[in-house]
């Protein structure tokens, strides 16, 4: 556990000095190992044209031949569930890459919020 401390130390050492490292770690639950990993495997935001580029290049896009129709079939299939992971996930990378070529902080719409809570009470 102490050498994880001092590796973690390290990378906020060397976070600090990155501009979107604030940006980044805006988001709840996003830290410096979150942060570095990302930064480390992606680079610049301005290395992919858009948010359409990055999620293929992670692994979230759709390729060329995938329809709605494949989409459907997946359901069908019983992988619902991996299917809505991957779009929440596509969703949230859609965000940090708005976020990051904007260079924005992660903001929570408080008045949806409060509008889903009045709507439960």
């Amino acid at each position: 556990m102490e050498g994880y401390t001092k590796i973690e130390k390290a990378m906020a050492k060397e976070l600090k000095d990155i501009p979107e490292t604030s940006i980044l770690k805006s988001i709840p639950g996003v830290g410096n190992i979150t942060t570095a990993r990302f930064l480390g495997e992606i680079g610049s935001v301005d290395n992919f044209k858009d948010d359409d580029t990055l999620a293929l290049y992670v692994g979230l896009g759709l390729l060329p031949d995938e329809s709605g129709k494949k989409n459907q079939r997946k359901i069908k299939e019983g992988k619902g569930h991996w299917q809505a992971v991957k779009c929440l996930a596509r969703n949230m990378l859609r965000v940090i890459y708005a976020m990051l070529k904007n260079k924005t902080m992660y903001q929570l719409d408080f008045k949806k919020q409060e509008v889903k809570l009045a709507e439960a009470a």
